[in-house]
């Protein structure tokens, strides 16, 4: 599925359904979500340390672009350090505004 959603990139007058539904804004949405569920999920794991990765990850990609390597292959690994910078910075910020 991955594949499918990585390589769907239809012209611009080819647009269907599938390409609708399998396209690569909707797998970083799918990335967010999971990011989402990792953090209500593992409420007892320290998931600070997801942010530096994330960051780590996403400089390591633009590096990678910034040197040829088309985004085409890259989106996804982009998704993920997105996923992984969100869940660091939310964890970060629910240890730092404790309410009662």
């Amino acid at each position: 599925m991955t594949g499918g959603i990585v390589f769907q990139y239809a012209e611009e007058g080819s647009r269907s359904a599938l390409t609708t539904y399998f396209s690569p804004l909707n797998f970083n949405f799918l990335i967010g979500m999971a990011a989402f569920y990792a953090f209500h999920r593992f409420t007892n794991i320290n998931l600070k340390p997801a942010f530096l990765t994330g960051l780590a990850l996403f400089i390591l990609i633009y590096i990678l672009e910034s040197r040829g390597i088309s985004y085409q292959y890259l989106q996804i690994i982009y998704a993920l350090s997105f996923g992984l910078l969100i869940l660091g910075a939310v964890s970060y910020e629910k240890s730092g505004f404790r309410t009662a």
